[in-house]
């Protein structure tokens, strides 16, 4: 009887724990913006991130407390960004404008965020997260500060610092989650107008929010 040829072993793979779990956010991110909390398995997250899904409860209790860290984590990329991009406060009405541009354009360059964002608002989930609720007012609170700053100084008239806030999330995820249909119509029927850049968008919105909120006698 032949011996069947005995095959290769796989050299043992490297346990590297913020390796793994860097994995199964990036897997958990990927999955739960394309398909909601709802529609995202363990199984798919292991699969797709090449772990066993019992390293999910290893590292972050459940499929909830995956979500949670990720959209933290996601938050805390995002503030990191603006507080790099943001320069010393100068002049209360540009450093708004540098406020809005640079959020803008950090919310739109994190696809994933807007999206998983919208779901969990239209879910009502997103405020009963602890962690990430703190950190999503976090936002609000830079905004009100910025705002505040400038009605101090006299250059923005009175406005509610929410509505201020949500007009500005609330555009940058529109635009982001409405770039996939955008670019389709601009494809598909011609309409080249549809295809707008982030750039371009960000520093139209600074301007109309700021022509807005900018008192005449500024």
């Amino acid at each position: 009887m032949v011996a069947s040829p005995t095959k290769p072993e796989r050299p043992p793979r490297r346990r590297n724990a913020e390796a793994t779990k860097a994995r199964l956010m990036a897997a958990g991110e990927a999955l739960f913006s394309a398909h909601g909390f709802g529609g995202t398995t363990l199984d798919a997250i292991a699969e797709q991130a090449d772990a066993n899904k019992a390293m999910v409860r290893y590292y972050f209790g459940d499929k909830d407390g995956l979500y949670t860290a990720i959209i933290e984590a996601i938050i805390d990329d995002v503030l990191a960004h603006l507080e790099g991009e943001l320069a010393s406060p100068t002049d209360p009405v540009t450093d708004m404008g540098d406020f809005i541009e640079v959020f803008a354009r950090a919310i739109i360059s994190r696809p994933s965020f807007p999206r998983m964002v919208l779901r969990d608002y239209l879910d009502g989930d997103i405020m009963t997260r602890e962690g990430p609720a703190n950190k999503l007012r976090g936002f609000m609170e830079t905004t009100r500060r910025h705002y505040i700053a400038g009605q101090v100084a006299g250059r923005f008239r009175e406005v509610d610092p929410h509505m201020l806030h949500l007009s500005i999330v609330g555009a940058a995820i529109f635009f982001s989650v409405t770039r996939r249909i955008r670019s389709a119509i601009s494809t598909h029927q011609g309409m080249a107008d549809f295809e707008i850049e982030a750039a371009p968008f960000t520093r139209h919105l600074r301007d109309l929010v700021l022509s807005g909120i900018t008192s005449s006698q500024g």
